[in-house]
């Protein structure tokens, strides 16, 4: 529920009273991107503790992994910035996939569903 009524602090949902209450989208998803959901709940998106602040560790001028990881936070970064919520609720049907050992991953649609 705290998280709900932070959102709805930031403007990303509105809170409904009463018996059939609860809570739903205040703008479109088309409008609302994974970045805007991730950053209002958790902050800036960080990867390391580097790219969390200003502030550079003791091991910064010989770090190997953290422009490899910076990297890694942009890719991650654009992509969640460039999904919107109603992206995800397009989901495809459901599939199964069967992994054998030695075998190629078969991929089948879910039935049942």
């Amino acid at each position: 529920a705290k998280v709900l009524q932070h959102l709805a602090r930031m403007g990303f949902v509105a809170a409904h009273k009463g018996a059939h209450g609860g809570y739903h989208l205040a703008r479109p998803a088309e409008t609302i991107s994974l970045a805007d959901i991730v950053e209002a709940i958790d902050g800036p998106l960080a990867i390391t503790a580097c790219s969390k602040n200003d502030e550079p560790c003791g091991q910064f001028g010989s770090c190997t992994v953290r422009d490899p990881l910076w990297r890694v936070k942009d890719r991650i970064l654009t992509v969640l910035q460039t999904t919107t919520l109603a992206e995800m609720g397009e989901a495809d049907a459901p599939v199964l996939v069967t992994v054998d050992r030695g075998g190629p991953a078969r991929v089948a649609p879910a039935s049942g569903r």
